[in-house]
């Protein structure tokens, strides 16, 4: 849970000390979370899934954030089938930071609001329509 308090307050170093404290402290070698007086407690790897999920998308506010708490660590990656608030898909690709590729699909019909990268993006979906926010995958060794 302290995961997702530091990627819901956008800090990305601090959201990313916090997951591998849990890996290094409290995760068994077959990757089970531990707790001093039991043997197992789920609620440790699910709240390290939700926290790595609010360090690459939130939708709590009006529109989806992408990558809001990235570590500076996390440089290049990728996460497809992300959900956000009002019933849409994310995939994303990023390097060096930024992102190269966005994909947005609609589960139902709705207004989408996207930060990526500093710049907002808006659009009307109909249900099962698919959006691709940002392309610039098809120029990878061009970008930055």
């Amino acid at each position: 849970w302290v995961v997702c308090f530091f990627a819901r307050l956008l800090d990305g170093e601090m959201a990313n000390r916090m997951l591998q404290m849990l890996y290094r402290k409290s995760t068994y070698r077959n990757l089970f979370d531990h707790h001093p007086t039991v043997f197992f407690q789920i609620d440790g790897n699910f709240g390290g899934a939700a926290g790595i999920t609010e360090m690459l998308l939130q939708s709590q506010e009006s529109f989806v954030r992408i990558l809001p708490a990235l570590p500076s660590s996390w440089k290049n990656g990728e996460f497809r089938g992300l959900r956000a608030r009002g019933g849409f898909l994310f995939d994303a690709v990023w390097k060096n930071g930024k992102v190269i590729s966005l994909t947005a699909t609609a589960k139902r019909e709705g207004e989408l609001r996207v930060l990526a990268d500093g710049i907002f993006h808006k659009k009307s979906l109909a249900a099962g329509e698919v959006w691709q926010i940002i392309d610039l995958g098809k120029n990878i060794s061009e970008n930055p």
